[in-house]
C-alpha cells in the first residue's frame, strides 16, 4: 500500500510512562519510516494534531487538546473507551471495530524482532548444548509485590520440589541486582512467567522474554495466550487443574532431557501467529487514523481515567479462589458473631435503663 500525506504529521504524547522520550519510542520510530513526524506540544488548531493518551497520571490532559484526533494507548490491563477516545491501541481482542487496533506491549520490545527470526530446533548437538547450558533449575524475576496471589502462590509450591531462583527486587534472594534479565534467564532450565493480572488478550513482556532466552516458561495470565505463541513452547498453566498438577508437570519434564528438549526446540510463533502484529498492519490503522476526521465530540475528563479492571471469577485459580471463598465465609462468620455478641450487649443495656 502507498501511503501518499503531503504534509506532516503533528503528534504528542500525554500519560505515558516517566521515561518515555517523545521523540525516540516505537510509535515515532515505525512512524517515521513512512510519515513526516513533528512533535508538537502546543497544538494551535490551524492543524491536523493526533494526541496518544495513555494511563497514567501527567500534568496535561486532552482539556489541553480540545482540538486533537485522541489515541489511547494502554500497556497495563484496563479497557479502551471508545465513547471517549476516537482511537484505541490496547491488549484486547475487539472484532470489527475499525477504530480499534490488538497491540500487546510485547510487540514493543527489540526481543520480538528475535523471537521472529527463531525457527524450530532440529539439530541434536544445538539442542545438547542449550540443555548443557542450563546450571540454574527456575527462575522468578519481578519487582511488583501487589499482583494477584497466584504468582506468589506457585512460586511457593514449586519452592518444595527444588529452590527458584528469585532475581528481582521482589523476594529476591539471590542477594545481587540483576543487570542482564535475558542472560540470567538463559541459564534456567525454567522460567515462572506469571503476569500481575489475567484478562483475555492480556500478555506482556513476561513470556516473550523467556522464550527468547530458550527456558520454558510456566505461563499464566491470558487464557486466550495460545492465540498468540506456540503452545508447545511453553507450560499453560490453564491446562491443568491446580497448581500441584503444574508443579508435577515441571518435575516430570526436569527429570526427563527428551520431554525438556521438545519444549526447548520449538519456535516461539506459529506461522502467521504474528502477522496480525506486522508493521504493514500497524502503518495501515495510522493511515487511516492519520487521513479520517475526528470521531468524538471533544470530551471533558481526564485521558488517563480508565474503567476499572473486570476480571471474571473463572479466570482465577481454583486452589486460590477456594481460598478467597474460605476467606470471605470466615469473615462473614466473624460478622455474624461479632453482630450476635453486641446484641446481646444491647439487650443487656436495655433491660439495665
Amino acid at each position: 500500500m502507498t501511503y501518499l500525506i503531503n504534509e506532516s504529521i503533528e503528534i504528542d504524547f500525554i500519560g505515558f510512562w516517566p521515561s518515555l522520550d517523545k521523540e525516540k519510542n516505537f510509535f515515532t520510530d515505525l512512524l517515521r519510516q513512512y510519515f513526516d513526524i513533528v512533535i508538537n506540544e502546543n497544538p494551535d488548531g490551524t492543524k491536523p494534531h493526533f494526541l496518544f493518551c495513555s494511563v497514567f497520571r501527567d500534568k496535561k490532559n486532552i482539556l489541553d487538546y480540545p482540538n486533537s484526533t485522541t489515541i489511547y494507548y494502554t500497556g497495563e490491563n484496563t479497557r479502551a473507551n471508545l465513547k471517549k477516545f476516537d482511537y484505541a491501541l490496547s491488549f484486547d481482542f475487539i472484532i470489527e471495530n475499525n477504530r480499534h487496533f490488538r497491540l500487546p506491549i510485547y510487540r514493543m520490545y527489540a526481543e520480538y524482532d528475535q523471537a521472529l527470526a527463531l525457527k524450530k530446533i532440529n539439530n541434536p548437538q544445538i539442542l545438547s548444548d542449550l540443555l548443557e547450558s542450563k546450571d540454574k533449575f527456575c527462575n522468578f524475576i519481578y519487582s511488583n509485590g501487589k499482583a494477584f496471589p497466584e504468582r506468589k502462590y506457585f512460586l511457593d509450591k514449586l519452592n518444595k520440589y527444588k529452590s527458584v531462583h528469585s532475581a528481582g527486587k521482589y523476594l529476591n534472594n539471590t542477594g545481587a541486582y540483576l543487570e542482564d534479565k535475558i542472560a540470567f534467564q538463559k541459564s534456567c532450565k525454567f522460567s515462572i512467567a506469571f503476569e500481575n493480572s489475567c484478562y483475555e488478550g492480556y500478555t506482556t513482556e513476561k513470556l516473550l522474554h523467556a522464550l527468547v532466552s530458550k527456558t520454558i516458561p510456566i505461563y499464566w495470565g491470558n487464557p486466550l495466550v495460545n492465540v498468540d505463541f506456540n503452545p508447545k513452547a511453553f507450560i499453560n498453566v490453564y491446562n491443568y487443574n491446580s497448581f500441584d498438577d503444574v508443579v508435577e508437570l515441571v518435575r516430570e519434564i526436569d527429570q526427563n532431557d527428551k520431554m525438556y528438549l521438545n519444549y526447548i526446540k520449538e519456535p516461539p510463533f506459529l506461522e502467521n501467529q504474528s502477522s496480525q502484529l506486522c508493521d504493514d498492519k500497524i502503518i495501515d490503522f495510522f493511515y487511516k487514523v492519520f487521513t479520517s476526521p475526528k470521531v468524538n465530540k471533544f470530551y471533558k475528563k481526564k485521558a488517563y481515567l480508565t474503567p476499572p479492571k473486570l476480571i471474571p471469577l473463572f479466570y482465577y485459580n481454583k486452589e486460590v479462589l477456594s481460598f478467597y471463598i474460605s476467606s470471605l465465609g470466615f469473615m462473614l462468620a466473624s460478622l455474624n458473631i461479632a453482630v450476635m455478641f453486641w446484641n446481646i450487649i444491647l439487650d443487656k443495656l436495655r433491660r439495665k435503663f
